[in-house]
C-alpha cells in the first residue's frame, strides 16, 4: 500500500469504523442507523430465512427504536 492507492482501501476503513463500538454510548454507528450489528461476509454462508418480511421489518424497527433511545 502506498499513498496513491488509498481509494482501494476506503471501503475497508469505512466498514471498520461503522462496525466499531463507540465508547460514549456502547453502540456501533451501524447499529444506530440500521438497528442491528453489521454482518460480515462469512455470516451469509448456509443461512435460510425463516421469517416473513413483515416480521423482519417489525423486529428491525423495534431494535432500531430501542438502540437509539438508549444512545440518547
Amino acid at each position: 500500500m502506498n499513498k496513491d492507492d488509498w481509494d482501494a482501501w476506503i471501503r475497508c476503513a469505512l466498514f471498520s469504523y461503522n462496525s466499531s463500538v463507540h465508547s460514549g454510548h456502547g453502540f456501533t454507528p451501524h447499529e444506530l442507523v440500521f438497528g442491528r450489528k453489521a454482518r460480515i461476509p462469512s455470516e451469509f454462508a448456509d443461512k435460510t430465512i425463516a421469517k416473513t418480511f413483515n416480521e423482519y421489518l417489525d423486529e428491525t424497527l423495534n431494535r432500531l427504536n430501542t438502540t437509539q433511545a438508549q444512545a440518547r
